[in-house]
């Protein structure tokens, strides 16, 4: 394993016999994700969801927007299940702490919130857009959600068709902030509990 965001969930994949980049889901019905936690089970980051690019490929600055329960967001947020990984010390050392599952089908109060943020960040972004070539998207916070960089050099710049030019000089991804895995913890989401 290397010490980066994917690689434990990617080895964790293969140790299920699950191919690592086999689809737009890990499962046939939800999603695996890791979170790097510290070891009184505190998250020390965010979880990256999926990248803007899949998103900007699939319409999301076209009009009109594409609803959230449309979205390859949505089908990544709908049945997920988090391994909290500690990874103090040497690579053998690391270990799952705890695991979570939620959902968020339409219906459920994570469905909304989620549905919320995405409409609020998307909006965001659309807004700062129509200021002309200058303007990029930026870091947007939703409660749970949000979008920031996710890249590494050399960058990978973000082309948007419906806007017909360059949104970004580095790559972007809607992340779960690390107080939802607060809350999650907390026991303050009633779609979400703790499996193992």
């Amino acid at each position: 394993m290397v010490v980066n965001k994917g690689s434990f969930g990617s080895s964790l994949e293969s140790a299920i016999g699950m191919n690592p980049y086999s689809g737009s889901t890990d499962f046939s019905d939800g999603e695996l994700k890791t979170n790097k936690t510290y070891v009184d089970g505190r998250p020390k980051e965010s979880i990256a969801v999926c990248m803007i690019k899949t998103l900007v490929s699939q319409g999301l600055f076209a009009d009109p927007m594409p609803p959230y329960s449309e979205s390859y967001l949505c089908r990544k947020l709908s049945n997920t299940l988090v391994a909290q990984v500690v990874k103090d010390g040497p690579e053998e050392d690391w270990y799952i702490l705890a695991l979570y599952h939620f959902r968020s089908h339409p219906g459920t109060s994570l469905f909304s919130a989620f549905a919320e943020d995405y409409n609020f960040i998307v909006s965001e972004a659309r807004s700062a857009l129509q200021g002309g070539a200058s303007n990029l998207l930026h870091t947007t916070n939703g409660r749970f959600l949000q979008i920031r960089t996710k890249d590494a050099k050399p960058y990978s710049a973000i082309f948007c068709p419906h806007n017909e030019r360059i949104i970004s000089l580095k790559n972007f991804a809607f992340y779960l902030q690390a107080s939802f895995m607060r809350a999650v913890i907390g026991g303050t989401l009633p779609d979400a509990t703790r499996v193992g």
